[in-house]
């Protein structure tokens, strides 16, 4: 069978078997979440990890060949595999028997884990980690956020090295209030503030630097801020 080689830009829908033409890394990091590979290789490069690192799509190994071409080539010389199964076992079988075969040949770590926020429990047999270490790794890219991607590249790495983990998955807020000069602040202090406040809205040019008084007001003028929900996103790409 002919394979075709990968080309940037373009999407593969599993269809035909395609080489993706990578070259080994000590971490490979699959993930059907283009967004997610885009936040994992931003945190790469900025900052500046001792281990090299491989993206790939787990959308591009849906084709039995593509996925024995890409173990030969790239996943049998890696150290730590992570794959982030979007679907489940079952959507990905193939893929990951193979994976964790070429892991267990070569002595390798794989960390298979579910690609949303449910546990997955058939997932945990294509897996030779613990558990802390599998649910550490889940976590980092289940809150995201910049500081968790780093977090999850400097865990993978003490993984590697055996050297002190990095603290666990910090929470990012669901939902908040944009206040400027100040950044994001709770759903529930901004409900205090305005509890506290006039219902009379006086229009400000200049946004407060600094929350009102929690403690209601006697006269003068209220200011009232809109509140927007910020959450964090992030881009696609992938490293070669």
């Amino acid at each position: 069978m002919h394979l075709l080689l990968a080309q940037q830009g373009t999407i593969s829908d599993g269809e035909e078997a395609i080489d993706l033409g990578q070259t080994p890394g000590d971490i490979l990091f699959l993930s059907a979440a283009d967004s997610e590979l885009a936040a994992i290789a931003a945190a790469h490069r900025e900052h500046g990890a001792a281990n090299s690192l491989r993206l790939a799509s787990l959308m591009s190994l849906k084709h039995p060949m593509s996925v024995d071409t890409y173990v030969e080539r790239t996943a049998r010389h890696a150290r730590l595999i992570i794959v982030r199964a979007l679907g489940g076992a079952s959507y990905f079988h193939y893929a990951l028997e193979a994976l964790h075969a070429a892991a267990s040949r070569v002595g390798a770590l794989i960390a298979v884990l579910p690609g949303d926020a449910r546990p997955d429990a058939g997932l945990v047999a294509f897996s030779n980690v613990s558990l802390d270490d599998l649910n550490a790794l889940w976590a980092y890219l289940i809150e995201g956020g910049d500081a968790n991607a780093r977090a999850f590249l400097d865990y993978a790495g003490a993984m590697l090295s055996g050297t002190e983990k990095p603290a666990p998955a910090v929470p990012l807020m669901k939902a908040g209030i944009w206040w400027p000069g100040r950044g994001l602040i709770g759903v529930e202090e901004w409900r205090r503030v305005v509890s506290d406040m006039s219902s009379s809205f006086v229009e400000v040019v200049t946004p407060p630097s600094v929350l009102p008084d929690i403690s209601p007001t006697k006269g003068g003028d209220r200011q009232v801020a809109r509140a927007s929900q910020r959450r964090t996103a992030c881009g696609c790409c992938s490293l070669g």
